[in-house]
């Protein structure tokens, strides 16, 4: 992000406090994030601690976020919210399983790509329900999200970000008023038992967690 030169799992040789992770576009952005070129790739995507960046984007297996989020039952009814929702494809599940979903990211390209996404895949849709509600996105902090409207609660964060003095209280209270937390990749041991968990694999976008105050979650029709 700072114009030196990219390097992976560490700090950025420039200081400024960024690293890199993995995103697969057409897109190809140079080292001040300005687009170099258009073809399909697996790029460097930078994310920057300095500016409030909580973690690189990588995808969730669809097949899991589904799983996952019927686990925690929901369905009609249920508020869902994404925290560093990337493309947004934990809100299309939920939506698709009935729920209003809500996806933040900082990162605008990504707020971008997931509103892009929806529309051309209700384009393709000839049965589209008229009863979905499309999801919504927001350029934001997550650590600035009020949690409160929402009954479910997703994010695929490294530990170090769901277990900081800055989000972990915010779960903690959103578990007390019966809302159920769904961590991807890794457990948030603070939160106590999951309720449901999915560990079978090694791979972090294939593994869920879910937490919840009570043993009502179930799957829903």
């Amino acid at each position: 992000l700072c114009g030196a030169t990219p390097v992976f799992d560490e700090t950025c040789p420039g200081k400024c406090g960024s690293l890199e992770g993995f995103f697969d576009d057409e897109d190809i952005r140079d080292g001040r994030g300005m687009i170099q070129e258009s073809r399909r790739s697996r790029r460097l995507f930078g994310f920057d601690w300095a500016n409030g960046f909580a973690a690189p984007f990588l995808g969730v297996c669809v097949t899991a976020a589904t799983n996952a989020l019927q686990s925690a039952g929901v369905g009609q009814g249920d508020a869902v919210v994404d925290l560093g929702c990337g493309d947004g494809r934990i809100c299309r599940v939920a939506s698709v399983l009935g729920a209003k979903a809500t996806g933040y990211d900082l990162d605008e390209m990504l707020i971008r790509r997931a509103r892009e996404q929806d529309k051309s895949a209700d384009e393709k849709k000839s049965d589209h329900s008229a009863t979905t509600v499309c999801p919504e996105y927001f350029v934001a902090d997550l650590f600035q999200v009020d949690l409160a409207p929402f009954s479910v609660i997703s994010m695929f964060l490294l530990p170090e970000t769901t277990s900081s003095e800055k989000l972990l209280p915010k779960l903690k209270s959103a578990l007390e008023r019966d809302a159920r937390i769904i961590s991807f990749g890794w457990k948030i041991p603070e939160l106590g038992k999951p309720q449901s968990q999915c560990t079978e694999t090694t791979l972090t976008t294939s593994r869920w967690f879910v937490y919840s105050a009570t043993k009502r979650m179930q799957r829903r029709s």
